[in-house]
């Protein structure tokens, strides 16, 4: 007792009381029923509360930080009832009142403690799951969660616990919205970033490309505030001691999240971007390097001519070959379409993109920037010198150290003596296929047996003077890596500038930056013997003039700025336009555009019936000078009732407004508190107008949009093949009509000509809300085309389902004809999509269809459906392009982007 006794003096009145509650219900437990001293982090209690009762839990020793209180348990009823169990929380030395709210960062209750609901959470397999938030300030000796229950029965917890809060940055699916909130309001100094970097590399480690990484940043820093995304926690200056500019550089890194000893994985870290684009909103351009960063970045159009992406690790060589494998072809041919720049060292790696991606896409130049003030290379040598050869970077398999190692002991034996100095703080067996085990071991063996000066810790300034000290400084790569690569050696290019004599391959990519002529190529040991017995010779310099010229890092910056950078700013706007709603993929590629233009954009992420959180929304609406709410739902009635003065609200319709389950946010909606309506259908907009009594005045009608330039290059004939290809994107719910696509698929083999059916999206049969009791008849619907498809061979064969993916695209130069046969559609991008890409469209007679897209591109059945068939494979092949271009042209003048973009932007008021 004398321990429970020097606790309770430590406690505050209102603790106290609650310990006090506490002592005089302990006898009513058993030892497994409650832990009332359980440590946090530890795997919890369970716990019975009793009809209108109250039960008690004290954690001990709870450190400074961010916590989650976490219960689970199997009661239907409290997950659907947010209110019947509650939680009051104190701590040992707590403020009174609103300082302990501010504290935890929760409410006060009526009786001034800081409290939560514990109903709703989510479901896991049986179990019902909710947290909380709770946020710790000092070091604790405890705290308290006292519950309550407001029901006349026992609820059953099987497990209550304090856990520490840390995101987990190596668990792709982690959510990071709430620690990207957290985080920010310690770093006010993100807040007006306009660019932000991401690569997967470590700036720890001394290779070609950390160096990228440091050149990338300087050159970026110089044209604004950059935020660098780090992959580990920096802990060593060399290579960071080489970023210029640091004043404008700001850096988010593990330790940011309470996660110092992991490392960023490239899926949270494209996650944690989206959240910060989110929030902060100055960000022009995100800049990525390297293929997953930049397929996941480009799965959604969030980025839309803001991402900048560097392209190096999609490509393999392979015996003597470059390979690259199918679906990382399909990946660069996204990233190609969707990316708003890509960058590319050399131009043979520009034309290898162009090649996979089987798009002109424009490739500008990013050659591996210098720093610009190299150390000047002398070496004069005295006849006794013994020759120094020094290497600097990464040691991996296929990178010329062992080859290094095994002439200089072979040669010594022919009486050339040389010294070895190695800058390498990082020596590996190399990864993937290139992994070569026991690699490391047996270099560290040849270093030392050797007698070779290694160096682990030297940072690039210090390791570039090491070099400007020796005779020789090792370029070499073998045969089997110079013959094939892609890519110029950013080590070679730094040296050969600095007038270095650089040992290297003569490969073709070498020879273009050094001259045919060059003097220190070497192939095998007779060559490297042949130049260590000449001993180096005076280099021209204007060769290191030429290469300082072009790879200097001020040119290349100034390059990238003007080429990329500053594109597209036409504004310094200091408006603020805040975008609310729970889904943006309609309005996405708007939002980038007017971040790109320099406009200050924040988003207000909601459900689709209520706030995400409320809080946030306050927070945000406070900076908005133009509040836009993408779809008339709950946000809407929100902002509308919260509007503050001096702020202009626009709401955008679709068409989901209208429908019953969502027709109760039109009504709640105060239409004073509204300065403009936009929808992009007219038949909705009449229909809204009647149905919430909107004033027509206050009515603006805006159709979507088509982004036709993704799309610039896939305007063609496509009815070259004997086979009859047909698309159709998306065949759930049961109004898409996935059964009049097969039956015209069967009327086209009937007729003798062959054909097939590519589908692309989830089959219904995949998707939860497909199995939800009401959606049985449709199920059964599927389940009979299915084995109409089966029960015919020809048909079984013809007919192929892809998944959903972001390469639509690339995914339609396989159709030739793409089909609408719904019963009912607002706009059908996907049909909409596929004309741009040159399919001819079938369209069977939805309602609205002849406005949005011609009376003559509508047919009425599949019978009209393969005659339509039959004339457009009967034309010539100029007469199909011409027909494809007028289809194209059409939609352009109707929905292309530029237009759509510039009527929302005069109606909210803004320039871009």
């Amino acid at each position: 007792m004398n321990a429970l006794v020097k606790i309770q003096n430590s406690m505050s009145s209102l603790a106290a009381r609650f310990f006090k509650d506490l002592m005089k219900n302990r006898t009513q437990f058993t030892r497994g029923a409650i832990k009332l001293f359980g440590k946090s982090g530890h795997r919890g209690t369970a716990i019975s509360v009793p009809p209108f009762g109250r039960r008690e839990v004290v954690f001990e020793y709870v450190p400074k930080g961010y916590y989650k209180l976490s219960l689970t348990h199997q009661d239907r009823m409290l997950h659907t009832n947010r209110k019947v169990l509650i939680a009051s929380i104190s701590t040992s030395k707590q403020e009174p009142g609103a300082q302990a709210s501010a504290e935890l960062g929760l409410p006060l209750s009526d009786e001034g403690e800081p409290f939560s609901y514990l109903g709703n959470g989510h479901r896991s397999r049986d179990q019902f799951k909710k947290s909380i938030a709770i946020r710790i300030d000092f070091d604790r000796d405890w705290v308290g969660v006292r519950i309550d229950s407001k029901i006349d029965r026992y609820l059953n917890i099987d497990n209550l616990r304090l856990t520490p809060d840390v995101i987990n940055l190596e668990n792709t699916r982690s959510s990071v919205a709430p620690y990207v909130s957290r985080m920010l309001q310690s770093r006010p100094d993100l807040l007006d970033a306009e660019f932000i970097l991401y690569a997967d590399i470590n700036l720890n480690v001394v290779d070609g490309s950390s160096v990228w990484l440091s050149s990338m940043l300087s050159a970026l820093s110089a044209c604004g505030k950059t935020l660098l995304l780090a992959k580990k926690d920096i802990t060593s200056d060399i290579i960071w001691s080489n970023v210029t500019n640091c004043e404008n550089v700001v850096t988010v890194s593990p330790s940011d999240f309470g996660a110092g000893d992991q490392t960023l994985a490239p899926e949270i870290a494209i996650a944690l971007i989206r959240e910060l684009d989110d929030v902060l909103p100055n960000v022009r351009r995100v800049v990525v390097r390297g293929l997953k960063a930049a397929t996941i970045l480009c799965q959604n159009r969030q980025f839309r001519e803001r991402s900048i992406v560097y392209l190096t690790d999609f490509y393999e060589i392979e015996d003597g070959v470059v390979t690259v494998q199918n679906d990382t072809a399909k990946h660069v041919a996204t990233i190609a379409t969707q990316s708003g720049y890509l960058l590319a060292q050399t131009d043979a790696l520009a034309e290898k993109i162009r090649e996979v991606s089987n798009t002109d896409v424009t490739c500008h130049s990013f050659p591996p920037p210098i720093p610009d003030d190299l150390p000047e290379i002398s070496i004069e040598t005295q006849p006794n010198d013994k020759i120094r050869i020094g290497y600097a970077g990464k040691i991996t398999p296929l990178w010329g150290a062992d080859e290094l190692l095994d002439w200089t002991m072979e040669l010594k034996e022919k009486g050339i003596e040389s010294e070895l100095h190695i800058v390498a703080n990082r020596i590996s067996d190399g990864v993937g296929k290139k992994n070569v085990p026991g690699f490391g071991d047996a270099i560290r063996e040849k270093i030392q047996s050797s007698a070779a000066f290694h160096y682990g810790d030297l940072n690039r300034e210090a390791s570039m003077n090491k070099m400007a000290s020796m005779h020789f400084v090792w370029c070499y790569r073998p045969a089997a890596l110079e013959n094939n690569t892609l890519e110029v050696s950013t080590k070679l290019i730094e040296m050969a500038a600095a007038g270095a004599a650089c040992l290297c391959y003569p490969s073709r990519i070498n020879r273009e930056l050094l001259g045919d002529d060059y003097p220190y190529f070497i192939k095998d040991i007779e060559d490297f013997e042949r130049v260590l017995r000449r001993g180096p010779q005076v280099l021209r310099k204007a060769l290191s003039d030429q290469i300082k010229s072009r790879h200097s890092l001020a040119n290349v910056s100034r390059t990238l700025a003007e080429n990329v950078l500053r594109l597209g700013r036409t504004t310094e706007s200091e408006q603020c336009v805040v975008i609310a709603g729970h889904d943006f993929k309609f309005i996405d590629p708007y939002i980038s555009t007017l971040k790109a233009h320099g406009h200050r954009i924040l988003r207000d992420q909601w459900e689709w019936g209520g706030p995400t959180d409320v809080k946030k929304s306050k927070r945000l609406l406070d900076s908005a000078d133009i509040v836009l709410c993408e779809w008339g739902l709950a946000n809407a009635v929100w902002h509308s009732a919260n509007k503050r003065e001096g702020t202009k609200l626009f709401v955008r319709i679709h068409l989901q407004e209208i429908n019953e389950r969502a027709q109760k946010f039109g009504l709640q909606i105060n239409k004073e508190a509204v300065d403009g309506y936009i929808f992009v259908e007219e038949g909705v907009r009449r229909t809204a107008i009647e149905m919430f009594d909107i004033p027509p005045e206050k009515t603006h009608l805006v159709p979507n949009f088509l982004l036709d330039d993704e799309y610039r290059d896939r305007a063609f004939s496509k009815h070259d093949d004997d086979i009859v290809t047909l698309g159709m994107i998306g065949i759930t719910p049961q109004r898409k009509r996935f059964d009049l696509a097969v039956e015209l698929l069967e009327q086209i083999i009937d007729s003798g000509q062959p054909a097939r059916l590519l589908v692309k999206g989830p089959r219904p049969e995949t998707l939860e809300f497909m199995r939800a009791p009401g959606r049985a008849h449709e199920l059964d619907y599927y389940k009979q085309i299915y084995t109409r498809i089966e029960a015919r061979p020809e048909l079984a064969q013809a007919v192929s389902f892809a998944p959903w993916g972001n390469d639509v695209a690339a995914w339609y130069r396989d159709i030739d004809f793409i089909l609408s046969p719904s019963d009912f559609e607002s706009f059908h991008y996907a049909l909409a999509d596929g004309i741009l890409s040159g399919c001819t469209p079938l369209i069977w007679p939805w309602k609205g269809a002849e406005q949005v897209y011609s009376p003559e591109w509508i047919i009425q059945d599949t019978q009209e459906a393969l005659l339509e068939i039959q004339r457009v494979r009967a034309l010539n092949k100029s007469d199909q392009i011409r027909e494809s271009q007028e289809k194209r042209d059409l939609l352009i003048k109707r929905y292309g982007y530029k237009q759509t973009f510039g009527l929302l932007s005069e109606i909210i008021g803004i320039e871009i």
